[in-house]
């Protein structure tokens, strides 16, 4: 269970990552095909919504860091629910976007790999829309 765990933590990590690392392909991997991710605003955007926000946004966007904390991995078989904090500094065309929130993902894995298939996250202090 511990390989496992260990396992999805890096790839929360790597997840949270993708934007630092302007790496496409590695959140199209990440995502499932069903994923639905419901951000701090309310917004809920399907894979394809998030994917088309990521490249219209990456290269305006610049962070300092973004750093997951507290997190807590809880196996159910071929599921897994991870949660924790996450602390960001940065800023979008000058703008700063800078913020602290909780964070809830799901996994599954499917044919012996471990996708992302929800996300939410609720902001801990008020931050700037981009």
């Amino acid at each position: 269970m511990e390989n496992i765990e260990q396992t999805l933590t890096q790839l929360e990590h790597d997840l949270s990552q993708v934007v630092i690392r302007r790496d496409a392909a590695l959140l199209e991997r990440l995502l499932d095909e069903s994923y639905i991710f419901t951000n701090a605003s309310g917004e809920v955007k399907n894979k394809a919504q998030t994917l088309a926000k990521f490249h219209a946004l990456v290269n305006g966007v610049h962070f300092d860091f973004i750093t997951n904390s507290d997190l807590r991995v809880q196996v159910y078989g071929e599921a897994a629910v991870i949660t924790g904090a996450q602390a960001q500094q940065g800023s979008y065309n000058g703008q700063a976007i800078s913020g602290t929130y909780r964070f809830t993902s799901m996994y599954v894995q499917r044919d012996g790999q471990w996708r992302c298939v929800a996300q939410h996250a609720s902001s801990t202090a008020p931050i700037a829309e981009i």
